[in-house]
């Protein structure tokens, strides 16, 4: 294995941190938290079996920011009951040299009144995106929604910095809700959240703006975009990402999870289960 990708295990430099190696665990859901969000012994199981195996770097499942899971057994950072679950979890990982993130995924659906209710930059319905499956549209947020969402990812990034996390990479990807309020597709807002790439991109940089004041100049924060929308009407392309990426770092990120998302015929979906490397060509590109 080292023959053939001689600098897999070279060290890399993220920011601050610094990685042993260059192989990372990606967030991948394991459905194996405790009700309301908490670490469960089998999570802290898994992720040490990882982290002992060699992982470089290991970024924990999309964790919700606010107080409601998005899925069954979601993670959670949305409250300082969760700390300590998390700091269990860090010295689990740390034991073996590893280093650990957390991916905060806010999903744009959540709970109303005991009904399941998705919310939308804007109300439209896009089946493509899983947005409107009910046939209603979704909740539009308001002004003030937005920020409180802000909120969210900021304060959420401040506990994994105190539970002991060495990084924080913000979900901006797939039907996500940041990665809604990039795509032409769920966003015709009129406000200084839709038209022009750089008030969609608005969102994602007030975002990154409030995660970095929160946690400091030297803690690694990073974001995870689609490059592209494949098979999507009006979803954001690669030059529209190639706007945005300058924006997203000069508003704190410190690295760009590149990924991509496809309808139809178009299976850039996750998880991926197509030719090896086929996004290399777009991080090339956002590079």
């Amino acid at each position: 294995m080292s023959n053939a990708y001689p600098r897999m295990f070279e060290p890399f430099q993220l920011g601050q941190m610094q990685l042993k190696n260059r192989v990372v665990l990606p967030p991948m859901g394991t459905g194996l938290g405790e009700p309301g969000g908490f670490i469960s012994q089998r999570t802290l199981d898994y992720y040490e079996a990882r982290a002992k195996g060699g992982t470089g770097l290991i970024i924990v499942e999309g964790s919700a920011p606010g107080l409601k899971c998005h899925f069954g057994n979601q993670l959670c950072l949305g409250s300082d009951s969760h700390i300590d679950g998390w700091k269990k979890l860090a010295e689990a990982v740390h034991k073996h040299d590893a280093k650990i993130a957390v991916q905060l995924m806010h999903a744009g659906t959540e709970l109303r009144d005991g009904q399941p209710a998705q919310v939308s930059p804007s109300a439209v319905i896009c089946l493509h995106r899983n947005i409107g499956l009910n046939g209603k549209p979704p909740h539009e947020l308001t002004i003030d929604e937005i920020q409180e969402r802000v909120q969210w990812y900021a304060d959420a990034a401040m506990r994994a910095k105190e539970a002991g996390l060495d990084g924080v990479e913000m979900h901006g990807a797939h039907q996500y809700i940041i990665a809604s309020f990039l795509s032409g597709a769920s966003n015709v807002r009129t406000d200084k959240y839709g038209g022009t790439p750089e008030n969609k991109a608005r969102f994602a940089v007030e975002i990154l703006q409030a995660v970095r004041k929160t946690v400091g100049s030297d803690y690694p924060i990073w974001i995870r975009l689609n490059a592209q929308e494949f098979g999507v009407p009006n979803g954001i392309t690669l030059e529209e990402t190639q706007q945005i990426v300058p924006m997203l770092v000069d508003a704190g990120a410190q690295a760009i999870h590149v990924s991509a998302y496809g309808a139809g015929s178009s299976s850039y979906r996750a998880p991926i289960s197509d030719t090896p490397g086929i996004l290399l060509p777009l991080a090339e590109a956002v590079k």
